[in-house]
């Protein structure tokens, strides 16, 4: 409400009455401009000259000696791993143009692509069985939508194909936040996509929170159903929790996580299983 409020002012208050500020660009280039106009998806400016500009927010790192607070992008500039936890998808969208190559948990490598701002796709192997009798591949789609000033939401789904068959997820998710600052409730089920049955319900939550230009804490939880049994004897349902930490730049992440299972046996009721991944980014200068 705040930035409305801001931006009605701003647009009321005219040409030429603001004074020229320097604006610091994202990609490194200093402008001096008059402010006219901020809201959470664009800045409208007047250079000195009185050609007047309008950049998307997440183009201006700072006006003045004052660091932006971007759409969706806080005040250190973009985090280009908002589109993933660590395993989860959020419902954020890479954007078209943009891409990562990820290696997951030391087992899956796979490569994403951003096809349109509001599409993704994603494909890999699980990479100690690729040289195998039973390779596994992965093929993965995403399609995103913001259904509100601060929220999205996207439906997907995840297959793991493999020579007896294949199976995977298929989920929706609602996103709510901004990429540096996010917490996200998803609900699916793990199919047979051949025969059609189902076997586990269910439901993450996870949530990123920025801590500082290059770290951020990440959580996860997976809730699952298991209607004729998991992993557990006595209990059909089952709770995997994960948390860490995500150190990253433009061009690159590294996930280092903890994932806690939970046995159910009392000789080793928790086995602490460690969670490192990594990202490598590439962008042909889309924007979310």
């Amino acid at each position: 409400m705040l930035w409305l409020l801001g931006t009605v002012a701003l647009a009321l208050a005219g040409e030429g009455d603001g004074p020229l500020l320097p604006l610091t660009l994202s990609d490194g280039q200093t402008l001096e401009a008059r402010v006219l106009a901020r809201s959470e998806d664009t800045v409208i400016i007047e250079l000195r000259d009185g050609q007047r500009i309008e950049l998307p927010a997440s183009a201006v790192k700072s006006i003045g000696s004052t660091p932006t607070l971007a759409a969706g992008l806080g005040t250190w500039g973009d985090d280009p791993n908002g589109s993933r936890y660590f395993y989860g998808p959020s419902a954020y969208a890479l954007g078209a143009g943009r891409g990562y190559l990820a290696q997951r948990a030391l087992a899956i490598t796979s490569v994403g692509v951003g096809v349109t701002d509001f599409w993704d796709l994603e494909a890999g192997a699980i990479l100690p069985l690729l040289f195998t009798e039973s390779p596994i591949a992965v093929v993965s789609t995403k399609l995103s939508a913001r259904a509100g000033e601060r929220v999205r939401a996207a439906v997907g789904t995840q297959v793991f194909l493999t020579p007896e068959g294949s199976l995977g997820f298929v989920f929706a998710n609602g996103t709510y936040g901004n990429t540096d600052r996010h917490a996200t409730v998803a609900a699916g089920v793990l199919a047979n996509f051949e025969t059609g049955e189902i076997g586990a319900d269910i439901v993450t939550t996870s949530f990123n929170w920025r801590l500082g230009e290059k770290t951020a804490v990440i959580g996860e939880v997976w809730w699952t159903y298991w209607p004729e049994g998991g992993p557990w004897p006595d209990s059909k349902l089952f709770v995997v929790p994960a948390g860490g930490a995500r150190l990253f730049g433009p061009k690159f992440a590294v996930d280092l996580g903890l994932v806690p299972i939970v046995t159910g046996e009392p000789e080793l009721p928790v086995v602490p299983v460690p969670w490192v991944s990594f990202a490598w980014n590439w962008s042909l200068g889309a924007r979310r």
